[in-house]
Formats: structure tokens, sequence, C-alpha cells
């Protein structure tokens, strides 16, 4: 896998360079905007086993993207491209290419609740899945630094008969 981006303007990823404060120090308030533009691009590649009876059968794969993050205030834009290629996804079909993308809102409520926006959609060149997309909304709460709480609903608007997906999620560190 590997990744390289360049960010225009923001803070450096120390968090100290930008953000306001003197001789480097952060500001005492708002120390957590990040006005700034990143552009990256991504990939990774590498075979996995498809079946080891009664022949080993394993699928090349390769993924190569492209994304880019806006951040103002309080609001992050964030998406993606993903082009994608496996040889042999199963032991009957083969060659096939995907393609997929997404694009998410982020809007920080308060400094411990966010708001989430995203759509995501994933196309294959030949009948090997059907074509999906959905709409997602999430409220991520961080009661403490070490406890996350979201509640997500995903909707797949072309296939609108109850099965959406729900997903309530309590996370934890220590």
């Amino acid at each position: 896998y590997y990744r390289v981006a360049y960010k225009f303007g923001g803070l450096s990823f120390d968090g100290r360079e930008g953000a306001g404060g003197q001789s480097g120090e952060l500001s005492q308030t708002d120390n957590w905007v990040d006005n700034a533009v990143t552009i990256g691009q991504f990939g990774y590649w590498g075979n996995t086993r498809v079946s080891s009876s009664p022949t080993i059968v394993e699928n090349p794969f390769r993924r190569f993207g492209v994304d880019a993050r806006v951040n103002f205030g309080k609001l992050d834009l964030y998406g993606a491209f993903v082009d994608g290629r496996d040889d042999q996804p199963t032991t009957t079909i083969s060659d096939i290419d995907s393609d997929s993308w997404f694009a998410e809102a982020d809007y920080l409520i308060y400094p411990w609740l966010q708001l989430a926006l995203g759509y995501e959609e994933v196309n294959y060149d030949k009948a090997y899945r059907r074509d999906t997309e959905a709409v997602i909304v999430s409220l991520l709460a961080w009661p403490r630094a070490n406890i996350k709480i979201t509640a997500e609903l995903k909707v797949f608007p072309e296939n609108l008969d109850g099965n959406s997906q729900f997903l309530a999620d309590l996370t934890y560190a220590f």
C-alpha cells in the first residue's frame, strides 16, 4: 500500500505551525480549525486465495485511486475515486474491472459532536455483482476522549423496500 499527498495551507502535521499561537504554541480556542486543501493518490495490489481445493486458485488484484479533502472551519469535505482490477475473483469468473467513488461532508456541531452525510457508488464492468449506491447519514459523539458513540443510517436509493441498514456502535480504548 502506498499514498502520496500534498496539503495546501492549514496546520502542520503536529498541529503547531499555522495554529495562530506564538512561538509554535497552539492557540487557546478553535485550535482544531485546519483550513486546508489536500490532494492525494494511493494504491495497493496483492494476491488473495480464492480456492484451495481441488487446486489452488489465486486472485491477483490491484486498486489505484485519487482523493481530495477541503477543510474550512467546522466543515470537512472529502471524496475519492478508486479504479480496481481482479484477475480471478472467483473460481468461475475472471478479469473483472470495477470503479468506485464516494463523497462525504462532515460538520462539527461541537468539538465532541459531528454530523456526517455521504454518498458512495460501486460499478462493475460485468454482471459479476450488482452495481450499488448508498446514502449514509451519521451522528458521532465523543463523550470522553477514549469513548466514541456512532449512530449511522445507510439507505440504498435503488432499493427502497426496507433494505436500509442502521448501525449503532460504541468504541472505547484503554
